[in-house]
């Protein structure tokens, strides 16, 4: 387990904390730093008598079951601390010490912690991240102008087949929008070199894709720099590489592959999609018998149409 610690970062108006930033893999130990951490600050020496910061602190986790596990953990914790019952030495002299009060002192804060958690369970704050936003949101609820009782649906795919026919029943009436999806059109047919015109479920299933990564990055889409006949272009120019590849391949290609580019330009005339390229191309040399030099020529032609691919 390693620490990193984010210095204190100040301006004219606000001064951050410090940070304490512990990344480890699964299984090292990450919920029980993090527990033992949550009771350091509930058992905090500083503090008035009776004075227990369980409405302060929160712990944030991803889910259900790690939220259990983590609370689990804390109980435990004070558990051995109040009743002073630990599996062995070293383990009493670990958490103790971490604590920074007498052991006296940690048995009677422990006590009163577990009998304020008892008391007041709700204001326990380990939550999943997603149980954190839906109390912020139903907490401003009345300045998003939400319903008190609102609820969060998960299956977004209705709602967005609805959204995607209010659109398409805008079109005839907006130049805007029209233009918009006849640009899609052009790419998705053209661009993705699809053989004919697509269903309904095709254009959902692009929108949930974008949704997806929207909501996974949380940026903003930018429009590409390139345009389809750019696209177009470019795989008629790999077409026409790979084609010359096949007249100049010497005898000791590799069978294989000069099978799989046979089909490649039998059903690809004009465009193509890159899931139809072969996987040799994948590799950086030509696909040659071992032992033996592809040749100067065709290696030459074999980077080009590489470094088309990757564009």
């Amino acid at each position: 387990m390693t620490e990193r610690i984010i210095k204190e970062a100040d301006n004219s108006s606000f001064k951050f904390p410090a940070v304490d930033v512990v990344e480890a893999s699964a299984g090292s130990g990450k919920t029980y730093a993090l527990a033992k951490r949550y009771v350091q600050l509930i058992l905090n020496p500083t503090l008035k008598t009776g004075d227990i910061p369980l409405k302060s602190i929160l712990a944030v986790t991803f889910t259900n079951k790690a939220t259990l596990e983590m609370k689990q953990r804390i109980l435990e914790f004070l558990k051995r601390i109040a009743f002073d019952r630990f599996d062995n030495k070293l383990q009493r002299k670990e958490i103790l010490s971490s604590l920074a009060v007498n052991p006296a002192t940690a048995k009677k804060l422990a006590y009163e912690a577990m009998d304020e958690i008892i008391g007041n369970y709700n204001f326990f704050q380990v939550q999943t991240i997603d149980s954190f936003i839906n109390t912020i949101l139903k907490g401003c609820a009345f300045y998003l102008n939400l319903s008190f009782g609102f609820r969060i649906k998960q299956d977004q795919h209705k709602y967005l087949v609805h959204s995607i026919d209010s659109l398409i029943d805008k079109i005839p009436g907006n130049k805007e929008i029209s233009g918009a999806f006849n640009e899609f059109l052009d790419y998705y047919l053209f661009a993705e070199n699809k053989e004919s015109w697509f269903s309904k479920r095709n254009i959902v299933g692009v929108v949930e894709m974008l949704y997806d990564y929207k909501n996974t990055y949380g940026g903003s889409f930018r429009k590409s720099e390139v345009e389809v006949k750019e696209i177009i272009e470019k795989k008629k120019i790999i077409i026409r590489l790979i084609e010359e590849i096949y007249l100049s391949a010497p005898k000791e290609t590799d069978k294989r592959f000069i099978g799989s580019i046979t089909k490649f330009l039998d059903k690809n005339k004009d465009s193509f999609s890159l899931e139809n390229i072969s996987a040799y191309f994948a590799r950086k040399e030509f696909p040659v018998k071992k032992g033996v030099e592809a040749g100067k020529e065709i290696a030459e032609l074999w980077t080009e149409v590489r470094n088309n691919l990757d564009e």
